[in-house]
């Protein structure tokens, strides 16, 4: 019988969410990667490090982006009290949905917790914990998150 459980769960709050009250505090739901899964997540992480260029599969950009929301989807299932920036309603959990919703940065910290859950090393992640230079964290993002009344 494999040891990875693919419905089991973790939860993870967010740093910058930690201080919500329950009712309201996002979460996400995490999972232990398979080897298969963390090697193609590791290697992202490992093509995010590099600069944008011809030697680098990642060409743009955008492709970053798409990137960092593919590593976290692998890395999370699904989350709730996340709601649509407009709206206040809930918002389904989806690959465009994490790039609406997170930072770069909190994007790495998920994918970084999840990484250690699934027996990876601090020493593994240094490299690919550092947010790129093209994105601070953004404030609004907390927002997003936020049940609005």
């Amino acid at each position: 019988m494999p040891a990875i459980n693919k419905v089991q769960r973790r939860t993870m709050v967010l740093d910058c969410d930690k201080d919500d009250p329950p009712a309201k505090r996002a979460t996400f739901f995490a999972r232990q990667l398979s080897v298969g899964e963390k090697q193609e997540v590791l290697s992202l992480m490992d093509q995010l490090d590099q600069p944008i260029d011809a030697t680098n599969p990642i060409e743009s950009t955008n492709e970053r982006f798409e990137a960092m929301a593919t590593a976290a989807k692998i890395c999370i299932s699904g989350w709730e009290k996340v709601v649509h920036p407009e709206t206040g309603k809930p918002l389904p959990f989806s690959k465009d949905a994490i790039k609406n919703v997170l930072t770069e940065s909190e994007i790495m910290e998920v994918v970084n917790y999840v990484l250690r859950l699934s027996g990876v090393e601090d020493g593994e992640l240094k490299k690919s914990a550092r947010p790129h230079s093209s994105g601070a964290a953004n404030s609004a993002s907390r927002a997003r998150r936020r049940v609005k009344k």
